[in-house]
């Protein structure tokens, strides 16, 4: 059926529907109205008969009622009527007899009735009370004839308006569906393909409307699809050209197709099969990761790229990118794979990270900022300019670099970046920016602009080097150039720049001052014009040497000669050559000074100078010459008084001698430091380094001076800490001159307390110890305004001072030199009148113990109690017995001792020793010792005394202590007493006591040369007191004679004689034992000359050994002891008894070497040999060099085989071989004794080999 078929139909359909429910709607209200308005009729009718018959049924008017009844029946369709009472019973009735007698049911409405007669009825009613009923039925067949044919009429017209409504539906449809068949066949020609295909347009309804739509439409569907086909044409294109490759598959994985791009990617030809699997183009283990989440349609998959390992063709493998999606192809889910090969990518990765790895490691700044934006932001700074600006990346991302300049930013700098900026342009500068903690510094600031491929300006990247450093150099360096250019003007010396063949490059003001030439004129000629006559060749030939060979006259060196003036005269100038590299030139620069005025003024210095050594040799003299007048005397005087000490003498007599021994003491020491002062200022005192024993050095100066301490009631007492080594290398006698200086002046200036001397370890190290020196008094102190000068030569704290207790006021002076001459410092804390600490510190070389070291012994476990009243020495010694192991306690007087020994006693714990103080208050350490002796519970606890005062550990027949020690104490002695006491082995290692009895002689040969009639005397008396057979002689003549005649065991020789001094009679002496092969008999000098140049004067001469007047019989006594010792045991070294080898010393290297000790002896006497003829032969070349060489080997080696003596004279004549040349006289001596020794070593290994 055709569309306007349809619409006919459906327009008369729905008429005829419209039409139909009219005339049903307009036919039921014409019945509704008929039957309401008849029901509404008979209603009337039948209430007007019940008023009626009312009066006629109150009167039971029968007849009447009869009347009525009938007059009702006349009514038109009333079929019966009746008039019944109360109780129901028929009054009067008219109408059909079946009407009558059938059952009455009362009819509402048409609806009701059932048998064509319509029953109603009405109540009588009077006053309210009923009274009876009429009823009546009327007839509805009049009233269903009138609907009937109403009905009937309804139809007809119904009828005729739808036969009208079909013609005009018709008609409409007929005019509508024409425009609609115009827009059908449009549709079905665009669907041909006939696009832009226009129907007409008739009328502006809404066919029209319609009609211009679709003209629209198919318009834009004709454009549309222009523009698909354009579209599709260049997706192709994009397809066919693009880089990465597409590929579509089937559900099955098969590639349906794909584009050039993935055939290149995959190296596919023409030829290659087109279904390939795209599993087989991706490697195995990465398609299995891929392919568990293809069936998961949520999975992140789909869309996203994911880097996997692709396989070629050939089977090579490379990195791509795969991003997969859904397609749905005739019903069928397929995939589209995209692929890029991404294998240089990943080359460039390698090359960016590395890239980034550089902008991350190098020391420049970068930064980069966005060139697009109008501040140019920073999009990326590297590590490097983090470092360089202190600034964190997170605070410069998005700011402009205007945050580094500061105040002192040049504005110029400033405004050629901006302009370099605007422009898009390179620029490099230097400008001073600011660190983020506002410290400026100078930045070598690159800028480059970089372009995309079409030339737009994206990115500014800039690169800072952090060049503080250099540009400050170059302020100094141009500074520097400045004040070079204001010297090279200002000064008055010339400086003159040539190049390697003497031509003038340069001239300076002062040169032109100096020569006289204008530096035009002698520019660019050669320097040799400057050169009087006879020196230009010899300076020619310097210039060309240097040029050949490097071998330097001139370069480098400072030089003094003649210079030629301009108008020709010569004058002396200092000339310095040194040479100047620019790139591969060279130069030479010289500076020339005018030394005219100098070398007159050194004519006029040398005049002085020999009048200053004249002067100085003067002085020596008169302190040579004065030591040796005082000193004589002073030797008779002391030795009077000591011979007279041993005679009978009364108490006054005694007291008399004490004063006069104590003042030559004080005259001596003044002497002494007279003396010492003297070589210090001259500078002839020496510095020794000798090993020496550091306890042993500062306990002998407090026992030294321990007894003037205890005299005065003063504690004198020393802590030496553990770590201080035991043996050092250094000067011990200035180091005992010094603390005795210190210690000395403590005990001056106490009159009570105490006086500590502490030594530690200030700073210790593998080679060297610095240790630390203090000595504590409680005396006068000193006023902070005299601490300074207190140093100071001849200078004490107060004037008053020196006139009460005495003193050069050198002491003090000499300490300091002393010290800085040992390369320490010193320094003093006091205040006055609460005492001082005198301090210093010396260097050290540390030496390992050879033998037993200090302390092997302790005493671990031992319970010890100190019993002192002196705080200090309660700490020291607490200090000292915690060290070795033991469980130290200390009580401040006899009574708490007493106590803390009882308790311990009774709690089972004694005491193993107690060290008990002797005076105390209270109770002393005496009644101490008594009273624990008298406990049964104490006796076993050991008692240590120590008192300054000499006492027997026997008092009144009674044993009370077990040891008795004198103060001051040495750390040696109360080990030794401790072990001892407890009955240890004593292992301490300390060096044996010093003899402390007189020394007696057995009739021992001594010759006394002294030409002094009284110190003759003196010493005869004094040797023959101590049992030596002695004879004299009264000058150097006599006793060289006697020395030849007569066999002595040592002879003392005086040094100042008339006829011939001692050195003289040394040397020949010494030349007599040579030449007769007779034992060398020790020769000992004794000299009134206390200066260091005297005692090596004696040394060279050949002496054995040295003592100064005055002398003591003691210090006589001794001296001679040693060196007349009794001989080692006979142990194959015969030929050492009194030779010049020591025979412990080779007792020792044969022990060592054993049966090679004679092939080391036979190189000994070789070698020795040799350097003994290379000295000899040198001095008479006066070639020094080879001299200080083979002195120097000799030296060694005396020192290897214990050549005591040739050591000592080697020494002297190195030393003197380091100012100047050694005379003649330590030459002969050097030699003499070094011949000795090998001729010792010659009789020593024939004597072995004979053994």
């Amino acid at each position: 059926m055709s569309f306007r078929s349809k619409t006919i139909i459906g327009i008369a359909l729905i008429e005829a529907v419209l039409l139909y429910v009219l005339v049903w709607s307009g036919l039921r209200y014409i019945e509704d109205s008929n039957q309401r308005e008849f029901v509404q009729r008979v209603q009337a009718t039948i209430d007007a008969f019940a008023v009626t018959v009312k009066d006629a049924v109150l009167a039971s008017d029968l007849a009447s009622l009869e009347s009525f009844v009938a007059e009702v029946m006349t009514f038109p369709g009333v079929t019966y009527a009746r008039v019944l009472d109360y109780n129901d019973r028929v009054l009067a009735s008219a109408g059909a007899d079946d009407m009558l007698q059938r059952s009455f049911k009362t009819d509402v409405t048409l609806a009701d009735v059932d048998d064509g007669v319509f029953d109603t009825y009405a109540r009588i009613v009077e006053a309210g009370s009923h009274f009876g009923t009429v009823q009546a039925g009327l007839s509805v067949d009049a009233l269903r004839r009138v609907i009937a044919d109403a009905r009937q009429f309804g139809i007809s017209i119904a009828l005729v308006e739808m036969a009208l409504v079909a013609l005009f539906s018709f008609v409409l449809g007929l005019y509508l569906t024409r425009q609609l068949s115009n827009l059908a066949d449009g549709a079905q020609r665009i669907a041909r393909g006939e696009w832009g295909h226009q129907v007409p347009v008739r009328g502006d309804d809404e066919l029209g409307a319609t009609a211009r739509a679709f003209n629209l439409m198919s318009s834009r569907i004709k454009l549309a699809y222009e523009e698909t086909a354009d579209r599709e044409r260049n997706l192709r294109t994009i397809l066919e050209n693009i880089t990465d490759g597409i590929m579509l598959t089937d559900s099955d994985g098969r590639v349906m197709e794909r584009n050039p791009a993935a055939r290149a990617i995959f190296g596919l030809g023409d030829e290659t099969p087109d279904t390939p699997r795209l599993a087989s183009m991706i490697a195995n283990e990465d398609w299995q990761a891929i392919e568990a989440l293809l069936h998961d349609t949520t999975s992140s998959v789909w869309g996203s790229t994911h880097e996997v390992t692709g396989i070629r063709s050939s089977g090579q493998r490379f990195p791509m990118e795969l991003t997969l999606s859904h397609s749905v192809q005739q019903s069928e889910t397929a995939l589209i794979a995209v692929v890029r090969d991404i294998s240089e990518r990943k080359s460039v990765e390698v090359e960016l990270r590395l890239q980034e790895r550089v902008l991350d490691t190098t020391r420049a700044g970068v930064v980069i900022a966005d060139a697009k934006q109008p501040d140019l932001p920073l999009v990326y700074v590297n590590p490097a300019f983090e470092k360089i600006t202190g600034y964190r990346t997170d605070e410069v991302i998005g700011r402009n670099c205007r945050f580094l300049q500061g105040a002192d930013t040049d504005p110029e700098a400033s405004a050629t970046i901006r302009h370099a900026l605007g422009n898009g342009e390179d620029v490099q500068i230097l400008i001073k920016n600011y660190r983020a903690d506002g410290v400026p510094f100078w930045n070598d600031l690159q800028i480059t602009p970089i372009r995309n491929a079409e030339g737009e300006l994206t990115h500014f990247v800039g690169l800072q080097n952090d060049v503080t450093e250099r540009v400050e150099n170059q302020h100094e360096i141009a500074n520097q150039e400045a004040r070079l250019r204001g010297v090279l003007d200002s000064t008055h010396d010339a400086i003159i720049v040539t190049d390697t063949f003497g031509i003038i490059e340069s001239f300076n003001l002062g040169a032109e001052k100096m020569f006289g030439h204008r530096a035009d004129d002698v520019i660019g000629q050669n320097v040799s014009i400057l050169v009087p006559q006879p020196h230009q060749a010899q300076h020619d030939e310097y210039l060309r040497r240097y040029r050949d060979t490097g071998e330097s006259h001139i370069v480098g060196k400072e030089r003094e000669f003649e210079a030629r003036h301009a108008d020709g005269h010569a004058f002396p100038i200092a000339l310095r050559v040194s040479e100047m590299l620019d790139g591969d030139h060279r130069h030479f620069i010289g500076v020339i000074h005018d030394i005219t005025e100098r070398k007159q003024k050194e004519l006029a210095l040398q005049r002085a100078k020999e009048v200053a050594e004249e002067a100085a040799a003067a002085k020596s003299q008169f302190l040579a010459n004065m030591s040796h007048e005082i000193r004589t005397p002073m030797h008779g005087v002391l030795g009077a008084l000591e011979m007279m000490r041993d005679t009978p003498l009364n108490r006054v007599q005694k007291r008399y001698l004490e004063t006069a021994n104590s003042s030559a003491d004080v005259l001596l020491t003044v002497i002494d430091e007279i003396l010492d002062f003297s070589r210090l200022e001259a500078g002839k005192l020496r510095i020794e380094k000798l090993e020496f024993e550091s306890r042993k050095a500062v306990e002998d100066v407090i026992a030294m001076l321990g007894q003037s301490a205890f005299d005065k009631g003063l504690e004198l007492v020393s802590y030496i800490s553990p770590e201080v080594p035991d043996l050092l290398r250094g000067d011990p006698i200035r180091l005992r001159q010094i603390l005795i200086n210190l210690v000395g002046n403590a005990v001056k200036f106490t009159e009570r307390g105490e006086i500590v001397v502490n030594v530690s370890v200030d700073l210790g190290g593998e080679d060297v110890t610095s240790v630390l020196f203090e000595v504590r008094d409680t005396g006068i102190g000193v006023a902070e305004d005299k601490r300074e000068h207190l140093f100071e030569a001849f200078s004490q704290a107060d004037g008053s001072t020196s006139r009460r207790f005495g003193g050069t006021g050198l002491g003090l002076s000499i300490s300091r030199r002393l010290v800085e001459l040992m390369n320490g410092e010193i320094g003093v804390v006091s205040r006055e009148g609460t005492g001082s600490t005198f301090w210093f510190r010396l260097p050290f070389e540390a030496v390992t113990r050879r033998d037993t070291a200090a302390h092997d012994q302790d005493f671990t476990g031992r319970r010890m109690l100190i019993v002192d009243d002196n705080a200090t020495n309660r700490i020291i010694m607490h200090r000292y017995l915690a060290s070795w192991g033991s469980s130290p306690g200390s009580a401040s007087d006899g009574f708490e001792a007493l106590a803390k020994m009882q308790d311990s006693a009774a709690s089972d714990q004694p005491y193993d020793l107690a060290i008990l103080d002797y005076r105390m208050p209270g109770m002393s350490g005496l009644e101490l010792a008594r009273r624990v002796r008298e406990d049964e519970k104490l006796r076993r606890t050991r008692l240590i005394m120590v008192s300054s005062e000499n006492y027997s550990e026997q008092v009144d027949g009674e044993v009370l202590v077990d040891i008795w020690l004198n103060k001051p104490l040495r750390q040696s002695d109360l080990h030794d007493a401790i072990a001892t006491t407890l009955g240890e082995l004593n292992t301490y290692g300390s060096p044996p006591k010093p003899h402390n009895g007189k020394v007696n002689f057995n009739g021992e040969k001594v010759l006394l040369a002294e030409d002094n009639p009284v110190s003759q005397s003196l010493a005869l008396e004094m040797l023959r007191q101590r049992g030596l057979d002695v004879q004299s002689a009264a000058n150097g003549a006599e006793a060289v004679e006697l020395a030849r005649t007569g066999d002595f065991d040592v002879i003392l020789m005086d040094v100042q004689m008339p006829e011939m001094d001692g050195y003289e009679a040394t040397r020949r002496i010494l030349d007599q034992e040579r030449v007769e092969q007779r034992r060398h008999t020790p020769i000992i000098a004794l000299t009134a000359h206390a200066l260091p140049q005297d005692r090596e004067r004696c040394i060279a001469a050949g002496m054995d050994d040295y003592l100064v007047k005055p002398f003591s019989q003691e210090s006589l006594s001794n001296m001679i002891f040693r060196w007349l010792s009794p001989p080692a045991p006979s142990n194959g070294n015969g030929a050492l008894r009194d030779g010049p080898l020591d025979a412990e010393k080779i007792t020792e290297i044969r022990a060592m070497m054993g049966e090679k000790f004679a092939v080391l002896l036979g190189q000994f006497r070789a070698a020795m040999s040799e350097q003994l003829e290379r000295i000899e032969n040198a001095a008479g070349e006066s070639d020094f060099a080879t001299m200080r060489e083979a002195v120097h080997r000799v030296k060694n080696n005396a020192g290897d085989f214990g050549a005591n003596r040739l050591l000592q004279i080697a020494g002297q004549v190195e030393r003197v071989l380091q100012d100047q040349c050694p005379d003649d006289d330590i030459l002969k001596t050097l030699l003499l004794e070094g011949r000795r020794v090998v001729a010792a070593a010659d009789v020593l290994q024939h004597d072995g080999t004979d053994r």
